[in-house]
């Protein structure tokens, strides 16, 4: 799916570099924003938000990617699409409400093994 200019717009994606994406479903009962990391969280293969993020409440911090749009499955499962490849601007990367929202380099090292680079970069 091509990132639009809503994405751009909150500059969330390093224009200078490419990104990968791909269709998913948000799992019902959540409501996530642009930049949230997301983690594959059922058997058939629905995102959502992620469970934790220390080492003491989860013990892989192998994340799926990022949400490349604001989603409300609040609902009903809903279609989106997620970023899983990339260079992504920092202050626009979020874990979601109630994990720990600070971008720690061990979060940052977990997104690289798939794909992405979280940087801070300047905004247009």
């Amino acid at each position: 799916m091509p990132i639009d200019t809503e994405v751009k717009s909150k500059v969330l994606v390093n224009p200078a570099y490419e990104v990968e994406t791909v269709d998913a479903v948000l799992l019902s009962g959540q409501n996530l924003k642009q930049g949230d990391i997301v983690d594959i969280i059922t058997t058939g293969g629905n995102v959502g938000k992620i469970q934790g993020t220390d080492k003491a409440t989860r013990t892989n911090l192998d994340y799926f990617g990022v949400l490349g749009e604001d989603c409300n499955a609040t609902g009903a499962d809903r279609r989106t699409f997620v970023i899983i490849a990339g260079s992504l601007n920092e202050n626009y990367v979020a874990l979601p409400a109630g994990a720990n929202r600070v971008i720690t380099w061990d979060v940052k090292l977990a997104l690289r093994k798939v794909g992405i680079r979280i940087n801070k970069f300047l905004e247009s």
